[in-house]
């Protein structure tokens, strides 16, 4: 049986949150996805933030695997054009990635069940994707081909950087100037009172107006300290 997006969104998410439990301070990685009414206009599923980074991902589906061994999925290029919208948003911060899991039924997630080895990421700020023009199909949607360490964009063939899956969350986890310092050197304790934070306009900007609804603001308000939800 063919597994839809929701089924490899829901599991991805969940090896993501447990592959960090040894990790950090705080194992808790709070996910937020959006209606369909505003994933049609942000373009993504869910987002959480790990590391400091806000990572954002759309999700994608395909159980069509070619006789050279390639996956072929579908992408929207006015998905697509919404994801790099997101992207140039305080790029050092936002990571944007468009994921195709190299599993596409439910016998091959039986053999295949880690989900972060078989995914591999499209980062939508690549150089190569800048000037991506539509495709010449009427429905609008890229021809995306996709194997091990290679994703390649078609109408015009446009080689996107591939990243896989758990190699970003290792290096978010491992690498201190990207993402989180697992071995903290003692600190002074400090009073219970927490310090005041200063919110980031930028990021809390981005979600509502992509994302126009008290969830969208819900989001904004989780994700950034000093955030307020006004009703």
């Amino acid at each position: 049986m063919k597994l839809s997006e929701k089924t490899l969104e829901l599991n991805i998410c969940a090896q993501v949150s447990t592959s960090i439990i040894c990790f950090t301070p705080n194992p808790y990685l709070l996910w937020f996805g959006l209606t369909q009414k505003q994933e049609a206009r942000a373009g993504f599923d869910a987002c959480t933030k790990l590391g400091g980074r806000l990572l954002v991902f759309q999700f994608k589906a395909s159980n069509r695997q070619l006789q050279n061994g390639m996956r072929r999925f579908l992408l929207p290029h006015g998905q697509l054009e919404a994801l790099q919208r997101l992207a140039q948003y305080r790029p050092s911060h936002h990571f944007v990635f468009v994921a195709f899991p190299l599993v596409g039924t439910t016998s091959e997630l039986q053999r295949y069940p880690d989900l972060l080895e078989a995914t591999w990421l499209l980062n939508v700020a690549s150089p190569s994707l800048k000037n991506m023009q539509p495709p010449s199909r009427r429905n609008g949607c890229h021809n995306v081909y996709v194997a091990p360490g290679s994703i390649v964009l078609r109408s015009e063939p446009v080689a996107g950087e591939a990243v896989r899956l758990r190699e970003l969350i290792n290096e978010l986890l491992y690498n201190p100037s990207i993402g989180i310092d697992i071995q903290p050197e003692p600190r002074e304790p400090k009073p219970l009172e927490p310090e005041p934070r200063k919110p980031e306009p930028e990021l809390l900007e981005v979600i509502l107006k992509e994302a126009p609804s008290l969830a969208g603001a819900t989001v904004a308000a989780l994700l950034i300290p000093g955030t307020r939800i006004l009703r």
